[in-house]
């Protein structure tokens, strides 16, 4: 008989366990829709946890009647909100859905001690900034409104977050350039052609490898994978100073013209006859040749 006693229990701890995992995925699921009406797919992927879970509660049932028959009457309870919920699916918000999961884990909470979360002091910090509580009476009462107020709570969290993951990839990509201009100076390379500079192929080919890296290798890590991929492409823009490096042509010397003198003018004074003759003159000004005609005697 002891045996046997054993062996429920852990069938019931089996079936504990499936139950609040069905749970939490659903909440997971319910936070991510905008409408159970128009999104059949996910109504059928919440419907599946939703019986899953509903099967876990019916062995429970059969179970808890051997080893705690106290709590079978909590078991059949869940196992009937369970249904009731999959059977309505479509006719609730998202958020509506969430308070009747909610509700439902805090039956399984009263089965199961381990499972209640309303004494944990990381979650007391959390409701404080992120999730709004209310207390009636003793018993936490979630609205649909505040519900509602978590979802966009947590969504300005996470456009911060990217946002200033952008930012600073940005930052640093821009770092990377400035310091890879530094090697030029080093190298005495500052005057060379493009393609004979350090820092083009530090730029492109760091900007590749960082690219190609958070593509392929940050699957795992969406927030590093995020940086990787922004601050690659920044060092890649080099290609575009490159390309119109390139493209600009260099400017061609000026020709001086040939000095033509030819005499402009005739005049007396004192007696005597004088000419005055006109030539271009070149002058070399910030870099340029310019010619200038002036008078010579």
């Amino acid at each position: 008989m002891l045996e046997m006693d054993n062996r429920e229990e852990r069938f019931l701890d089996y079936n504990n366990d499936n139950i609040f995992i069905n749970l939490l995925q659903l909440e997971t699921h319910l936070r991510n829709l905008d409408d159970l009406q128009t999104d059949e797919s996910q109504v059928s992927c919440l419907a599946k946890h939703l019986a899953e879970a509903e099967g876990e509660a019916s062995e429970a049932i059969s179970h808890s009647a051997t080893v705690k028959p106290e709590k079978t009457s909590l078991y059949r309870k869940v196992k009937e909100k369970l249904y009731e919920l999959r059977k309505n699916l479509p006719s609730y918000s998202p958020d509506g859905a969430i308070l009747k999961v909610r509700e439902i884990r805090k039956i399984i909470e009263k089965a199961v001690p381990a499972f209640n979360t309303e004494n944990c002091i990381a979650c007391e910090k959390l409701d404080a900034g992120v999730r709004k509580v209310f207390k009636s009476g003793s018993n936490n009462t979630f609205t649909e409104k505040k519900v509602g107020q978590e979802r966009e709570v947590t969504k300005e969290m996470v456009l911060a977050k990217d946002v200033g993951v952008v930012a600073g990839s940005q930052f640093a990509g821009k770092l990377v350039e400035v310091l890879a201009d530094q090697v030029d100076v080093q190298l005495g390379q500052t005057g060379a052609p493009a393609f004979a500079r350090a820092s083009t192929w530090i730029n492109i080919g760091g900007g590749l490898a960082a690219t190609l890296g958070g593509l392929v290798g940050l699957k795992s890590n969406p927030t590093a994978q995020l940086a990787a991929i922004v601050a690659g492409t920044h060092m890649l823009t080099k290609v575009v100073d490159v390309a119109e490096e390139t493209m600009v042509p260099t400017a061609a010397a000026a020709t001086v013209p040939t000095a033509t003198i030819a005499p402009v003018s005739v005049g007396e004074t004192s007696g005597r006859y004088f000419q005055r003759q006109l030539a271009p003159q070149a002058f070399a000004i910030n870099g340029g040749t310019y010619s200038k005609d002036v008078f010579v005697d």
